[in-house]
């Protein structure tokens, strides 16, 4: 399919991506029955020029399928993407970061974890931690009109000092902290291996042209348009746990877009 396989290519081109991976009922040929399969959405971020994103469908949600989208052989080490991937903290993607990917963890799943607390058990940790996380998302909303170089400026002025008091906070009150808590406090605040938590990865290591969340590749038209529930826009309030309404990027448009930035 040339056109997937030039889009794909153009994707292969960028420096930052996002992915996600949703599941769809897939019909098992001469039985009648279905069984669960999964779409993989890949796509530029919202800075880039070129608004793209293609859908791979797969048979499973292993990790070998975003491997083999991006490239990586294991017979020729060499080849594969090498460039930040915005994505949730889902195991099938942890083996791409030895080969040369770094990882950018997603704010909207991270906040995510202490949206639920809060709204189940009423947690004050997990309502400090909202605050915080709005903080973030208002820091953020002000720099989308400026240039690469002005945003990076800005998210070592003033992001990097406010996730840095969210980390801080969370981690003070890890000991004492309801069990629920601990474990999605822990979840952001645990000592990094070869990568760093989503709290402790995003904003002021990102590129320039990055995102704060990996929201964009779930607000696609194939993964319903909907957004992620726990993902507040920025006007509302920060308990607000609205839907965020998609921006619906079409093949069509992506081919354009592609089309206009080669010419």
């Amino acid at each position: 399919m040339p056109l997937v396989q030039a889009m794909q290519a153009a994707l292969l081109s960028r420096q930052v991506l996002h992915v996600d991976e949703t599941p769809v009922s897939m019909l098992s040929p001469g039985k009648g029955k279905t069984h669960r399969a999964y779409l993989w959405s890949y796509c530029t971020t919202a800075y880039d020029p070129i608004a793209a994103v293609v859908f791979d469908f797969a048979d499973s949600r292993a990790g070998k399928h975003a491997r083999e989208f991006l490239g990586f052989d294991d017979e020729r080490p060499e080849l594969g993407w090498r460039g930040t991937l915005v994505c949730d903290d889902y195991s099938g993607y942890k083996a791409l970061f030895p080969k040369g990917v770094t990882e950018a963890g997603c704010l909207a799943h991270a906040r995510r974890k202490f949206f639920d607390l809060w709204a189940n058990h009423k947690s004050g940790i997990a309502e400090e931690a909202i605050k915080l996380f709005a903080r973030l998302y208002e820091i953020e909303a002000a720099l989308k009109d400026l240039d690469p170089e002005e945003r990076r400026r800005c998210r070592q002025q003033d992001a990097k000092p406010a996730a840095e008091t969210l980390h801080r906070r969370l981690a003070r009150r890890l000991a004492a902290s309801h069990p629920d808590a601990s474990q999605t406090i822990g979840s952001l605040t645990a000592p990094p291996k070869k990568q760093q938590r989503p709290l402790r990865a995003f904003a002021f290591w990102r590129p320039r042209s990055d995102c704060l969340t990996n929201s964009l590749s779930f607000q696609t038209p194939f993964f319903g348009g909907a957004g992620d529930s726990n993902y507040p826009p920025l006007n509302r309030s920060a308990f607000d746990s609205r839907e965020t309404p998609a921006t619906p990027i079409s093949s069509q448009q992506s081919c354009r877009s592609i089309a206009h930035t080669a010419t």
